[in-house]
């Protein structure tokens, strides 16, 4: 099953997005940091848990730069949304 940030990629990309703009990484929270704090990254968005979360923001203002972020955190994952799941399920 492919998540919803990987479609949103591929959708971009169909639209002519340039290559390597956009990236969809599944990473560890150790690797998450080092990523964050990478000179060459200037925007992040990150959907996952309220830790997860924090972290991101804590490695982005410990980066030293000025970074974009985008945080999306829940207790559920929207991009694991099943098409039996219904909004009055808490969807």
């Amino acid at each position: 099953m492919q998540l919803a940030a990987e479609r949103l990629a591929q959708a971009f990309t169909k639209a002519g997005l340039p290559k390597d703009v956009l990236q969809v990484l599944h990473l560890s929270p150790e690797l998450t940091e080092q990523a964050v704090k990478h000179k060459s990254v200037s925007f992040v968005s990150f959907t996952g848990s309220v830790a997860g979360g924090l972290s991101v923001e804590r490695a982005a203002v410990a980066s030293g730069a000025f970074k974009g972020v985008a945080l999306e955190v829940l207790a559920l994952h929207h991009g694991l949304r099943r098409p039996t799941d219904s909004i009055a399920a808490g969807w």
